[in-house]
């Protein structure tokens, strides 16, 4: 075959490809499959799980051997905006990953939140009175316009709340977001990123209740479409949990 045919016949099949890429978006751009219809949100479970030992933050008894107490994750300088030593202070992640291009991160685990007060000593041992651990679990099921779950989503949002200095303010150790499922369909993508816009104060300087907001966002993805939601968490040193606004579990809240 001569060079002036090879090079008509590789000119041919490139624009038959090219060709063939242009109906399959158009088709993708058409096909109800790929169009996000309807979006669920469900409450599957509640529960409270009292901490182990080591993370109740109790110092070792009065005669019992001397260990040197954990320091707090930041500096000893009182930060901007305390206003003294019962100051709630913000600290580690402001934002994280959860799931990325339809899988669980890895070692998200340690990605959390925190509302523990300022103190000059940096000692854990005067925090006391940290409550469970509570719990809820959320399923986010986004279906197409066929009524086809396309993605299907399940996490829970952590709460360790209630520590106390001296029998004053009610503080979180840690606020989180964990993915227990992830199932996306083929075609389909989910990125999920946890966000901590707010952490304050809802009672008195002298008595303060930690609050911490958390923003779920997650983008579920076809080919050609993006379509974004988010769940917004306040959460409460008090052991409160609100999800958009509405209160799901009450700081009085009894479990069996």
């Amino acid at each position: 075959m001569k060079k002036t045919e090879l090079l008509a016949l590789g000119l041919l099949l490139s624009q038959l490809t090219t060709l063939s890429a242009r109906a399959n978006t158009s088709i993708q751009e058409n096909d109800p499959f790929y169009q996000v219809g309807n979006v669920r949100v469900e409450v599957k479970a509640v529960e409270e799980t009292p901490l182990i030992a080591n993370e109740q933050f109790v110092p070792p008894p009065v005669g019992g051997p001397v260990i040197p107490p954990p320091t707090f994750p930041f500096p000893q300088m009182q930060p901007p905006g305390a206003t003294g030593p019962l100051a709630i202070i913000d600290l580690l992640f402001k934002a994280w990953n959860i799931v990325k291009d339809g899988a669980p991160v890895v070692n998200i685990g340690s990605k959390n939140a925190s509302a523990l007060p300022y103190v000059s000593s940096g000692r854990w041992e005067v925090l006391s009175g940290w409550k469970s651990e509570r719990s809820i679990t959320y399923r986010i099921v986004v279906g197409n316009v066929y009524g086809i779950d396309t993605v299907d989503f399940e996490y829970k949002v952590n709460l360790i709340y209630g520590g106390n200095v001296g029998g004053k303010g009610k503080y979180i150790a840690s606020a989180r977001v964990i993915p227990s499922k992830v199932d996306v369909l083929w075609g389909y993508n989910l990125d999920v990123t946890v966000e901590v816009p707010n952490v304050y104060n809802v009672a008195t300087p002298e008595n303060p209740v930690a609050a911490i907001t958390l923003d779920v966002n997650y983008k579920v993805s076809t080919i050609l479409r993006s379509t974004s939601y988010t769940n917004s968490y306040e959460l409460r040193g008090d052991g409160t949990m609100k999800s958009n606004g509405k209160t799901v579990v009450a700081a009085n809240a009894c479990f069996k």
